[in-house]
């Protein structure tokens, strides 16, 4: 009986993120909310309020909470392309903010500065992660390794890592390595 009334409170409280498909929770989403004729909708981040709140009915399929299709490319592999850019966060170019859009509507950003040994990251909800900086392939090495120890990342199987660069206007580059689940979380 008490599982049953769980059951029912819980799918009260809860909706799906129409961007990214994951569950939020009703009482205090992290993204907010957005009404659009007549409907609240709730949102696991800003990134994905953002992107809906700009066209709602990019994201509404036949008037149901349906993620959006994503037209990125897949390698031969069947790792998504993440097509990172890097953008100046200050006026003297100390810093700058390394981000992609992500394949679950998302667009996470990490501020690094430039030749530092620690790098920025972002693990974002659908479960992909990346580290932007020198020492990046270490960090998310390791990172990962906890992650692992503790079982954090289980439903969504095993990592495929790959390493790419960013370029800046001043010529340096800044090493990114990520890490895309098997199964990303939707």
């Amino acid at each position: 009986m008490i599982n049953w009334l769980v059951n029912i409170f819980q799918k009260k409280t809860k909706s799906v993120d129409p961007v990214c498909g994951m569950q939020v929770n009703k009482i205090d989403p992290i993204g907010g909310t957005y009404n659009h004729d007549g409907i609240t909708y709730y949102f696991c981040s800003s990134g994905c309020f953002k992107a809906f709140s700009q066209d709602p009915d990019e994201f509404l399929i036949n008037n149901q909470h349906q993620p959006r299709q994503n037209n990125r490319s897949e390698n031969i592999d069947g790792i998504v392309e993440w097509g990172f850019e890097a953008k100046p966060f200050d006026d003297v170019n100390k810093f700058v903010i390394v981000g992609y859009s992500c394949i679950c509507g998302c667009t996470p950003g990490v501020r690094y500065q430039i030749d530092s040994d620690e790098s920025g990251w972002e693990h974002c909800c659908c479960g992909r992660v990346y580290f932007a900086g020198n020492k990046s392939v270490e960090q998310i090495e390791l990172y990962m390794k906890d992650r692992a120890q503790t079982k954090m990342d289980e439903d969504v199987g095993p990592y495929t890592y790959r390493t790419t660069s960013v370029d800046l206007d001043s010529g340096k580059s800044i090493l990114v390595s990520y890490a895309q689940p098997a199964n990303p979380r939707k």
